[in-house]
Formats: C-alpha cells, structure tokens, sequence
C-alpha cells in the first residue's frame, strides 16, 4: 500500500534527522529481499536524510539492478554533493536504468558547470534514452552555458532528438 510508505514518510519528517538516519540505517540492514530494499531506499529519498548517504552509497554495488537504480535517485533528492564520486561510478553500470538515474541525480546535487563537466562521457552512452536525459536536465537547468554540451547531439542527423525544437537554439 503506497499510502502507507506516504504516512510513515511523513511520521519521519516530524522526527530529528539522527533519529531518521538511524531507522534508516536499520530499516536496511533488517531488509533481506531487493524489494525491501527499494522500500526503505526510497523512503530514504522521499524524506531527504542526507545521514543516510553512507548507507546508500553501497547500494551503488548490489546485485539488483533496481536496488541501484533507486539508490541513485534516492542519492539525488539527498542533493548531497558528497555522493558525486559515487554517481559518476554509476554513469558506467551495466544497466541502462542505473545510468539514467545517475544522470538525473548529478544534475540535482552538482552546480551546472561541474555537471556539464560530466556531459562529453554523456554523450557518448549507447542508449539514446540516456543521451536525451542530458538534453533535459541541461535545459532544465536554464544555463545557456549547457547549449554548447548539446550542440553535437543536435547537429548529429542519426539522432532523433533533432526535430524537437532544440535544433532552433
């Protein structure tokens, strides 16, 4: 029941952020299943508990893909700067979906400039879904300096992005 997981998200909110991390930090050591996993994981992330970092950084490394994957996001609504390395690493996992999470929360804990820095090996990724993701988080960051990091996307007439308007810019 997903109202559930809302109530108790909003029970650890009311609560001090050592008391968050250290259920947090028990909620995953308790979980045996990759469903349980993800459970607290994104309950990690719903409540932003930027203490919980280190518990999820490992995550980064589980067998289940969808574990990882839900551990990039939840690193990135932390908005913790700290889980950068560990998101970098995760822009090479085997799984498309990690990748594109990463990619997802690199843009919401780095400032623009240090996430465009990552945008070349971007770029280059075999799944278009992940290059596209760029392209948005680059726009929606607003940041004109971005347009240069599209630019060969754009230009590229295999890609096919090209028609969606970014082509005008």
């Amino acid at each position: 029941d997903l109202y559930v997981q809302e109530r108790i998200a909003r029970g650890l909110e009311k609560r001090p952020a050592d008391t968050v991390a250290g259920a947090l930090h028990t909620g995953l050591a308790q979980a045996k299943k990759p469903e349980e996993l993800r459970r607290v994981v994104r309950l990690a992330g719903r409540v932003a508990c930027k203490d919980a970092r280190t518990d999820l950084e490992p995550l980064l490394d589980h067998k289940d893909d969808r574990v990882r994957s839900e551990a990039a996001k939840a690193l990135g609504l932390l908005k913790d700067p700290a889980a950068a390395a560990a998101l970098v690493k995760a822009l090479d996992d085997k799984s498309p979906y990690v990748r594109l999470e990463a990619v997802t929360a690199l843009a919401r804990l780095l400032p623009p400039a240090e996430f465009r820095s990552y945008a070349a090996k971007i770029r280059k990724d075999a799944i278009e879904l992940i290059r596209l993701q760029l392209v948005v988080e680059l726009a929606d960051q607003g940041d004109p300096a971005g347009i240069a990091e599209i630019a060969p996307l754009i230009s590229d007439p295999a890609w096919p992005g090209k028609d969606s308007g970014f082509s005008e810019i």
